[in-house]
C-alpha cells in the first residue's frame, strides 16, 4: 500500500488543517466579542446604578435647601437602605439633622461616613500595600470639615 504523500493527499490535510484554524479563530473571536460585550453591559449598568445613586443623593439636598426637612428625612432613610454600600445616606442624613439645629446626631452621621471612608482606605491599603490614599473621595473632603465643625 502507497504511503500517501502525494500533492492530492497534502492538500486534502492542509485544507483540513487550515479549516480547522479558521474554526478555532472564529471560535476565539466570539468568546472574545461576549466577553467584550457583557464587560459592555456591566459598565453600563454600574454607570446607571451611579446615576441613579447621583439623583438620589442629589435629590435629599434640593430638599434641604426647600426646607422640606421631614421630606428630606425620608430620602436620606430611603437613599441609607438602598444604597448601603456607600456612605451618601449617612452625610445626607447629617445634613437633614444639621438643617434641624441637632448638631449631636449630625456629628453621629458625619462620624459614621468617617468611619465608613476609613474602612474603605484600610481594604484599598490592605489590597495594594499603598499608603497613599486620596484627601477625598466622592467629594467627602466637606464631610470631614463639616463634622470637625459640628462635633
Amino acid at each position: 500500500m502507497p504511503l500517501r504523500s502525494g500533492k492530492k493527499y497534502k492538500k486534502c490535510h492542509l485544507e483540513k488543517d487550515q479549516a480547522a484554524e479558521r474554526a478555532e479563530l472564529t471560535s476565539v473571536a466570539a468568546k472574545r466579542a461576549a466577553a467584550e460585550q457583557a464587560q459592555s453591559k456591566a459598565t453600563r449598568e454600574a454607570f446607571e446604578a451611579s446615576q441613579a445613586l447621583d439623583a438620589a443623593s442629589n435629590a435629599v439636598v434640593d430638599l434641604v435647601h426647600a426646607g422640606q426637612l421631614d421630606e428630606a428625612e425620608r430620602a436620606a432613610r430611603e437613599l441609607l437602605e438602598r444604597y448601603p454600600e456607600v456612605p451618601d445616606g449617612h452625610e445626607r442624613l447629617g445634613m437633614v439633622y444639621e438643617a434641624r439645629g441637632d448638631h449631636p446626631r449630625a456629628a453621629d452621621c458625619y462620624r459614621k461616613v468617617i468611619e465608613f471612608i476609613e474602612r474603605i482606605r484600610v481594604t484599598l491599603i490592605r489590597s495594594t500595600n499603598n499608603s497613599c490614599f486620596p484627601k477625598s473621595i466622592h467629594g467627602h473632603e466637606l464631610t470631614f470639615r463639616t463634622a470637625a465643625a459640628v462635633g
